[in-house]
């Protein structure tokens, strides 16, 4: 099998940054709604932000980014608003 005998390497500055990561994964998620979910990244925390309409969605948001190798905890402080986007929705009946 061949090996190069140095391995390939790609400037830093080329490299997407954790936000970028998770951003774009929102945004391919297919679920339009995530494109307005920001990310912030401390430390290896991922803070994740912004108004969704159901729980649901709040979910996959969550479950969208969980994934990345350099995020050990995601933080969800998005928040769950109703059709109107005036106040909170009711919280899921369980």
């Amino acid at each position: 099998m061949y090996q190069p005998s140095e391995p390939h390497k790609v400037p830093t500055e080329y490299l997407p940054t954790v936000v970028e990561l998770a951003e774009a994964r929102l945004r391919a998620s297919g679920y339009p709604s995530l494109r307005n979910v920001r990310c912030d990244y401390r430390g290896d925390v991922l803070v994740l932000n912004g108004r969704l309409p159901t729980y649901y969605l709040k979910q996959i948001a969550v479950a969208t980014v969980s994934g990345l190798d350099e995020v050990h905890q995601v933080v969800d402080e998005i928040v769950v608003v109703d059709h109107v986007g005036t106040g909170m929705s009711k919280s899921p009946d369980f």
